[in-house]
């Protein structure tokens, strides 16, 4: 689908093109995004996220070279900052609506968590747990280095519990690694 980008719909003034109309930092969020909207559907979008999810997800191969570096800039930078917008945001909304942004966010971690567990069992022999405390000490270096995300979560969730003390802690998460090598 080849774009006119003569038509006034795209013109830098909004649908129209009129050069007195309001600024867009005058129009309401909700018009904008409506704006914004119609443009994805003219662009051959089906959805506004459809639009969102190619320019996140498509390969540097099948987009120009400016469209790859702001998709690679926006990763890298913006992305991230979107996050925490949406869980802020979603706490007005339903528990229904909030369902599928939860379950998505789980879904990621379980994902992103154990691609490390599976690389850590890779790299050691969790099945040659032995007692020493040598052997302890070395897995937990192991554990960090090799699970950062994993170890730094369940850190934080046994500083969040009172009836572990604070030096108890990286006990209970070598009891955690160890319990997932052997699972």
């Amino acid at each position: 689908m080849d774009l006119d980008f003569d038509d006034p719909a795209f013109d830098e003034h909004g649908p129209g093109g009129s050069a007195d109309r309001q600024s867009p930092t005058e129009i309401s969020m909700e018009n904008r995004v409506g704006f914004l909207v119609d443009r994805a559907k003219a662009a051959g979008f089906s959805t506004f996220d459809d639009m969102i999810e190619a320019y996140y997800t498509t390969g540097a191969s099948s987009q120009p070279q400016h469209g790859t570096d702001q998709a690679s800039r926006s990763r890298r930078r913006r992305l991230s900052d979107l996050l925490p917008s949406f869980f802020s945001a979603a706490r007005g909304w339903s528990d229904w609506e909030r369902r599928g942004l939860h379950l998505e966010l789980l879904r990621g971690a379980e994902q992103t968590l154990m691609e490390e567990v599976k690389a850590f069992r890779e790299s050691m022999s969790c099945a040659d747990e032995s007692s020493t405390h040598r052997h302890a000490e070395d897995m937990m270096q192991q554990a960090q280095e090799k699970m950062p995300k994993l170890w730094s979560l369940i850190m934080s969730l046994t500083a969040k519990n009172p009836s572990i003390a604070a030096t108890d802690r990286t006990n209970a998460v070598y009891r955690t690694v160890v319990a997932l090598c052997e699972s």
